[in-house]
């Protein structure tokens, strides 16, 4: 699992390989983390298997986990 943080979602957003839809979830990770949310993950909903392991809290093959700038230095 892809583990972002803050600079890297803007690299992903400014460097054109987020683009529209993706944008918009992005951003929204972000604001969940600046209002003290630990921790968010994208899951591809395309595939149950990534489904389960996310909503089990395991890792999800086609996921991507957006943490605080403080929590992915660490």
């Amino acid at each position: 699992m892809g583990v972002l943080d803050p600079a890297g979602v803007e690299r992903l957003i400014t460097g054109g390989t987020a683009t529209a839809g993706m944008i918009a979830k992005l951003r929204a990770c972000e604001l969940a983390l600046a209002r003290g949310v630990g921790e968010v993950v994208i899951v591809d909903g395309r595939e149950r298997p990534d489904l389960v392991a996310a909503a089990l809290a395991e890792p999800a093959m086609r996921a991507t986990r957006l943490v605080a700038a403080a929590v992915a230095q660490a």
